[in-house]
């Protein structure tokens, strides 16, 4: 099926902070039970140079969707969640209850599956909410005075 996940790929990146952007000199950094809850580092001014990943998904019709994890997510838990994606059909997935145990990478999946899905239906992204109906798909770009659309294009089963 052409929207089958056919390869996903996580790459560790580092987004520094630009310089006292964090905190302002009067905030005191010594909360450690704070740093270890939101895993920070050792203080909250470890935060920025704390990894994040991007998340590349690969449908078998060439279409990619790309999301981005919270910082200091799991390697093994992303790795574990790869697997479980591979092979999905990004028609088929609860979107409301992904398989991904961790909070702080399942955003990260979920912006890319439904980039894909986006991109399959020739949507612009970020741009519509749209409900696939049994007729065909309703989009509406939030526009205030503006009804919901029906797109050409119909939502059928692969």
């Amino acid at each position: 099926m052409r929207t089958i996940i056919e390869s996903i790929k996580a790459t560790e990146v580092i987004v520094p902070s630009k310089p006292d952007s964090l905190n302002s000199n009067s905030v005191l950094d010594k909360d450690e039970a704070f740093a270890k809850k939101f895993l920070t580092g050792a203080s909250w001014t470890e935060f920025a140079v704390q990894p994040k990943w991007i998340i590349e998904i690969v449908l078998q019709n060439g279409l990619i969707g790309i999301g981005e994890t919270y910082r200091s997510s799991s390697k093994e838990l992303i790795e574990t969640a790869i697997k479980t994606f591979i092979g999905l059909d990004i028609l088929k997935i609860n979107w409301r209850r992904l398989p991904v145990t961790d909070q702080r990478i399942y955003e990260a999946f979920e912006t890319a599956i439904l980039m894909c899905w986006e991109k399959f239906y020739m949507l612009p992204s970020a741009r519509y909410w749209v409900a696939p109906t049994g007729i065909g798909l309703i989009a509406w770009d939030g526009r205030a005075g503006e009804h919901p659309k029906m797109l050409h294009r119909k939502h059928t089963k692969q």
